[in-house]
């Protein structure tokens, strides 16, 4: 037997907070109705009645008000998308986006509608949603659900499958090729065999979609259990090949299931998983990477972590303490560990890494601010004028104490520094 529409109510009622339901009564006092729609009724019937470990979240209410008659009714209401129905209301801490029951039509730029039309029945609104997981509501006074489309069905059976004609959603909505491999991952399901097979056809709609767009659904997809599934799609149908084409433009250097599994098993760190994509789908990752990175506009903090990642795989040739500390010092203290566990998902030796991780817990100095002198302290002592020659200095004890790390010491370093100043002269 499926699962029954008692069962997903009692899902609902038992893991909605209470803020949606105080937002509903005060739109029920006025005269108005409201459902629950979106990610939470989804994520309720999965944890509640399928035991998948989701926690629901994203609750957002559907409303036959008009918005300019819920505005009135809270004390906070920004006008986040009035245009199209939809302001954001701030309760109790919490915000929720409260929508008119709305169809729409045209889509000329692949994002927005061109025009919205504001309608009486959930049912019509719930036609225009991307997929029939999603286009399920539940009415917060009667306690019922309204899911035209099969969407608890589709959720017991692990089918992402598009509200009707799944060509005429991504054209509605370019990114949508990419959320439907996205929710796969997140979800863990497979896409019905359809709104699979439209993707191919609309990668030039989906070719328009900004950037941080794409890279936003890529970062969910890859702090998700199993990041393969929504690159695995990417991949294969096209999408991925519009956003980076170096990535897998080449056969890579070894099995795409490996790739895939490294990937999932890596720990779900978004930038590090990022890391791992590149790094093996990129046939020469320190040369492509800088392009590959422009293409994906990551803020500065994760490009350079990417970017250090990549290069930390540049494992020292001797297995010594000295070369430990160089390659320690390369990445930095402050990325040294993640470089650590990326080393180890990639299968760096084990006598490497236990090497490098004393050493880090060590604290010998992998960077000049960590020696025990300073610039002001070898120009207070006439060691050397202000100037280049000051760094260069500092740079080199560092080296020094990289092979003789007992040696940080203020006495010992200031002599080694005279000893260098005068054989430079």
């Amino acid at each position: 037997m499926g699962l029954e529409e008692v069962e997903a109510r009692a899902a609902i009622a038992r893991l909605i907070p209470v803020e949606v339901e105080e937002v509903a009564e005060v739109l029920a006092r006025a005269g108005f109705r409201a459902w629950a729609v979106g990610g939470g009724v989804r994520d309720a019937i999965l944890a509640g009645c399928l035991g998948r470990d989701v926690v629901p979240g994203d609750w957002d209410l559907a409303t036959d008000a008009l918005p300019l008659q819920v505005k009135p009714l809270f004390r906070r209401v920004i006008p986040t998308g009035i245009a199209h129905g939809t302001v954001t209301v701030l309760h109790k801490g919490s915000s929720f986006e409260v929508t008119t029951l709305r169809g729409e039509e045209g889509h000329s730029d692949g994002r927005r509608p061109d025009s919205v039309f504001f309608v009486s029945e959930i049912e019509k609104d719930l036609a225009r949603r991307d997929f029939t997981v999603n286009a399920i509501a539940y009415d917060l006074k009667d306690k019922t659900i309204a899911d035209p489309f099969g969407g608890i069905q589709d959720l017991e059976q692990g089918i992402i499958r598009a509200v009707g004609d799944p060509a005429a959603r991504y054209q509605e909505d370019g990114l949508r090729p990419l959320r439907a491999a996205r929710f796969s991952a997140q979800l863990e399901m497979s896409l019905e065999e359809g709104t699979r097979a439209a993707i191919r056809p609309s990668l030039e709609r989906f070719s328009r979609v900004s950037v941080e767009r794409v890279q936003a659904e890529w970062f969910k997809a890859l702090r998700s259990r199993c990041p393969s599934r929504c690159f695995r799609i990417l991949l294969e149908d096209g999408l991925l090949q519009v956003t980076c084409p170096a990535l897998f433009a080449a056969p890579p250097r070894e099995p795409i299931e490996a790739i895939w599994a490294r990937l999932d098993g890596a720990a779900p760190n978004p930038v590090r998983r990022l890391a791992h994509l590149l790094y093996d789908g990129l046939s020469l990752p320190e040369k492509e990477l800088p392009d590959t990175l422009d293409r994906l506009r990551l803020s500065n903090h994760d490009r350079n972590e990417v970017v250090g990642l990549v290069a930390a795989m540049s494992l020292p040739e001797e297995l010594s303490a000295e070369a430990v500390r160089k390659w320690l010092s390369a990445r930095g203290r402050a990325l040294a560990p993640s470089a650590l566990a990326f080393a180890q998902e990639r299968g760096a030796p084990e006598s490497f890494l236990t090497l490098a991780t004393e050493e880090l817990k060590s604290g010998v100095p992998l960077a000049v601010v960590e020696l025990a002198i300073s610039g002001k302290d070898l120009i207070d002592a006439q060691v050397v004028e202000k100037g280049p020659r000051v760094r260069a200095l500092l740079f080199s004890l560092l080296s020094h104490t990289f092979a003789h790390p007992e040696d940080n010491d203020p006495n010992r370093l200031l002599a080694l520094a005279r000893e260098l100043a005068r054989a430079e002269r």
